[in-house]
């Protein structure tokens, strides 16, 4: 999964605009969006990997921003 911190998800339509985009990326399992602090969680299966230009772009391109990758983590489901 990724943790990445975002400024700008003010509201519950600003999240459901970015999560649409994030479930269009092959991979992509689930969202989760805490507005208050900034953070968007994805939850991915093992072959997805995000790289920090294209989340710049996807949330810049969406009218956020994009800070940091605050958390990343390969979650084995196998174990």
């Amino acid at each position: 999964h990724y943790k990445i911190r975002a400024d700008g998800l003010a509201c519950a339509y600003c999240a459901y605009g970015i999560e649409k985009k994030f479930m269009k990326i092959d991979g992509v399992k689930h969202i989760d969006i805490d507005l208050k602090k900034g953070l968007v969680l994805i939850i991915g299966d093992e072959s997805l990997i995000l790289k920090e230009r294209q989340l710049k772009t996807l949330f810049n391109d969406s009218g956020f921003t994009f800070r940091k990758i605050v958390d990343y983590k390969i979650i084995d489901k196998k174990n």
